[in-house]
């Protein structure tokens, strides 16, 4: 009946069922309820200030836990850290030891006196003589930086087939100071480095500063710097430096960016004898498919195997074997080693 009288401006059924249905329920008012409005941001400073607060007690708690304990969702927990406080999620890096307490003043105090020294002594540096051992190997498997290259966009990411390091390896000890190289010489295959070996090394080292370092020698103007390896710092290599009246220059513990040969001389000789590695190895490619070449081309000439056997004469080219060809070289690193030092 009502939309018979007012036609299509009448409201409908549905509606009609609606409206019996807020007055039946107490809705007596003919306006809307108020609505909640534009949601509120929750990136105020007290919830800025409740996560930092839980950073600060634990920086692994994760962007989840934080949601929980705060009662923010991920969400603006994920803008509170990233927008507001700056912060960005790193793993922890790998160091050769986490130093405590008594061990960070010690490192303090040992810059501290080569500060005093060099402040002393002008020269200093140029008295150093530093050294250490390290292994050089064939080669080293490549690093994720080393073997990172630019591709474009679309193209597939590059591969590289797992490569283990390599067995042929020796020891080298060397010495050094800011006129180059003093000492350097290999462990014997099988043995290392302990207390009576260091021993002999440092007598060893003492007649080359008198050879190589005549002026250095007559002044006794030199300092000898090393790590803290057990053979470096044993009871009788200090005894035995003492009586020869070797200054030495003390070294923090567990500090191997303090040692130079550590951070500088170590790794670029190594670099240097991967290049020396894989040029050799081009160039024993090349070698080996000249001769193979050479060896088809004349193996008509050679004579056969039961006529050299019978006694008869061989006529055929005459090849001079070296020793060097003939006995390969015990450890090819050595003098891999050797080129790159000098």
């Amino acid at each position: 009946m009502i939309q018979t009288v007012y036609g299509r401006e009448a409201l409908g059924c549905t509606q009609i069922r609606m409206w019996f249905w807020r007055f039946q329920n107490g809705h007596t008012s003919l306006k809307d309820n108020p609505g909640r409005g534009r949601k509120v941001s929750k990136c105020n400073e007290e919830n800025i200030e409740d996560v930092k607060r839980l950073l600060d007690a634990d920086r692994r708690m994760s962007i989840k836990d934080l949601s929980v304990f705060t009662g923010i969702s991920v969400g603006t927990v994920h803008q509170i850290l990233h927008q507001d406080l700056g912060m960005r999620r790193l793993a922890a890096k790998f160091v050769p030891k986490v130093l405590n307490d008594v061990q960070k003043w010690t490192r303090m105090a040992v810059a501290q006196e080569s500060l005093r020294l060099l402040d002393a002594i002008p020269d200093l540096l140029d008295q150093i003589i530093t050294g250490d051992e390290s292994f050089f190997v064939g080669y080293d498997p490549e690093t994720k930086q080393q073997s990172s290259q630019w591709v474009a966009k679309g193209e597939p990411r590059p591969k590289k087939a797992l490569r283990g390091r390599s067995r042929v390896n020796t020891m080298l000890t060397v010495f050094w100071d800011s006129q180059g190289v003093v000492m350097a010489e290999f462990m014997p295959k099988g043995e290392t480095i302990d207390t009576p070996a260091y021993i002999a090394t440092m007598s060893r080292l003492r007649e080359n500063i008198r050879r190589k370092r005549p002026e250095k020698w007559a002044a006794q103007s030199f300092w000898i710097h090393h790590d803290n390896a057990s053979p470096h710092t044993a009871d009788d290599t200090v005894k035995a430096l003492a009586r020869n009246h070797t200054i030495l220059l003390e070294h923090a513990p567990y500090s191997p960016d303090m040692a130079p040969s550590d951070f500088w001389l170590f790794p670029s000789s190594r670099s240097s004898c991967e290049e020396s590695t894989s040029t050799q190895c081009s160039s024993s490619k090349l070698r080996s498919s000249s001769n193979s070449t050479h060896w088809k081309n004349t193996s008509s000439s050679l004579p056969s195997t039961n006529s050299h056997i019978a006694g008869t004469s061989v006529s055929g080219p005459t090849v001079n074997i070296s020793k060097e060809t003939s006995e390969p070289d015990r450890n090819p690193m050595e003098k891999l080693c050797r080129n790159t030092l000098s």
